[in-house]
């Protein structure tokens, strides 16, 4: 989150920058953005649904360490599961202010457009934590193939799944940083160690 809680853009890799409000780019620019998504059940990730991001949720980068911690999104944490997928997507600036709703592993909650949730930033301990380490829900409906036109976003690519449990001891053992260049370089970690232990 940026200034005032505002959706805000910063790179995944590269040098560090200020981030960039996503309302400063016009509104049919054609961002390209990593979101989150966890499941339960590892074999989820065979499903259509789930490789395409069709009808369900995902989050931003500080969903990963607010949804897994316990006392963070819930008591216990990891209420959806602890696999989680990246997910490579273009979507229309002007869509980051569309309204968010929740959706059901495929199934359309009432979303005509990619949405995005307000900042959150409370935990459930009632803590508020500083806005800039707030996360983001979104929404991706898919009604026909033509996402891009008809429904502000587009699917372009997808790696995992990756254990959410290895990400979580990560982020421990650095401190539970809530910088976002030290949660990217908790992900990249554990995103490097998934491709090492895939090769052996």
């Amino acid at each position: 989150a940026g200034e005032g809680g505002q959706p805000a853009l910063v790179p995944s890799d590269g040098p560090e920058i200020a981030p960039m409000l996503v309302k400063d780019f016009p509104p049919a620019a054609v961002l390209t953005v990593r979101v989150f998504r966890f499941f339960e059940d590892r074999s989820d990730e065979k499903q259509a649904w789930e490789r395409n991001l069709l009808n369900v949720n995902s989050g931003s980068l500080f969903w990963l360490p607010w949804h897994l911690a316990p006392n963070m999104h819930t008591k216990a944490g990891a209420k959806y599961g602890t696999w989680f997928t990246i997910h490579y997507v273009q979507v229309y600036a002007k869509h980051f202010t569309s309204a968010y709703h929740m959706c059901n592993e495929g199934y359309n909650g009432g979303a005509k457009t990619f949405g995005c949730s307000c900042a959150n930033s409370r935990a459930i301990t009632g803590e508020s934590m500083p806005m800039p380490e707030g996360y983001f829900w979104y929404v991706s409906p898919a009604a026909g193939k033509e996402h891009l036109r008809a429904e502000g976003w587009q699917h372009l690519d997808r790696a995992g799944p990756f254990d959410g449990n290895a990400l979580l001891t990560a982020w421990r053992s650095c401190g539970s940083p809530m910088e976002v260049r030290a949660v990217q370089g908790v992900l990249a970690k554990v995103v490097e160690d998934a491709a090492e232990s895939k090769l052996q």
